[in-house]
């Protein structure tokens, strides 16, 4: 059961993910912390709240783009990719898909009723940040899904009441 595996992931390992993840910056580090958060769309309470929490104190496996200067780097990236052939926009690497696989992450660790993790992806994505993102007209679709659930589990459906949004 992938569920009961995911419940046992050590921290020292999770730590040691998050190190890599901020080295290399590859997806793949992420799309696991995906997979053991959020098991066959069944929430891991323990793992969301860790893995967030592991992120937050390491602030090089961070790439969310906020600000006019990160907003402006993500589209150079994102045009970028566009002007590449077809057959090469399909790589598991590079900078983007890594920001991209990082706020689905956040996404997944938002969803469900965990007032810790809500509270770490509030952090992680503040209000404000996350309404400058979903306003941009050319924000690719996959993170405009991603921003928007967010948004609803970590902002609107949560354990506890949001008083302070500003």
């Amino acid at each position: 059961d992938n569920r009961v595996v995911s419940s046992q992931v050590a921290e020292e390992t999770v730590r040691q993910l998050c190190t890599l993840a901020a080295l290399k910056k590859a997806p793949r580090y992420v799309s696991f912390f995906r997979r053991i958060v959020n098991p066959e769309n069944e929430p891991v309470a323990r793992n969301q709240s860790l893995v967030l929490q592991v992120l937050l104190e390491n602030d090089a496996a961070l790439v969310l783009f906020n600000e006019n200067a990160g907003i402006q780097r993500r589209q150079q990236l994102i045009e970028e990719r566009e002007a590449l052939p077809e057959e090469e926009r399909t790589s598991e690497e590079g900078e983007l898909l890594y920001h991209m696989e990082l706020i689905q992450l956040a996404a997944e660790c938002a969803y469900g009723l965990n007032a810790s993790a809500e509270m770490f992806v509030r952090e992680l994505v503040p209000i404000s940040e996350l309404m400058r993102h979903l306003t941009l007209p050319d924000l690719p679709l996959s993170l405009r899904d991603s921003y928007f659930m967010i948004f609803a589990e970590a902002y609107l459906i949560t354990e506890r009441p949001v008083t302070h949004l500003f």
